[in-house]
C-alpha cells in the first residue's frame, strides 16, 4: 500500500487558522517550541512547548489534499498555534 503524504505549503496551513495565529505558531516553530515532531503513516504528531508545566500534544491528520483534521491538548484544543 503506497501512502501519497501531500506536499504542505504555507497557504495550506494558513486554511486552518487566522492570520494572528498562523504567525504565532510559525515563531513557535522558529523559537523551538515544536518538540519531538514524527510523521506515522498519514498523521503529524508533535508535543509543544505552551504555558503549561508540560507540553501539549498535537497531532494533524493528512489526506491527499492536506490537512484533514488537526488537534491539540491545549484549551483551545483546534485551529491554534500550537497546531
Amino acid at each position: 500500500m503506497t501512502i501519497n503524504v501531500p506536499k504542505l505549503t504555507e497557504d495550506a496551513i494558513r486554511q486552518w487558522t487566522d492570520s494572528a495565529t498562523f504567525g504565532r505558531g510559525r515563531d513557535y516553530y522558529r523559537n523551538g517550541y515544536i518538540l519531538r515532531p514524527r510523521r506515522q503513516g498519514m498523521l503529524l504528531k508533535a508535543q509543544c512547548l505552551g504555558s503549561q508545566p508540560t507540553p501539549y500534544r498535537v497531532q494533524v491528520t493528512l489526506n491527499e489534499q492536506g490537512i484533514a483534521s488537526a488537534t491539540c491538548s491545549c484549551p483551545v484544543g483546534y485551529a491554534c498555534k500550537h497546531t
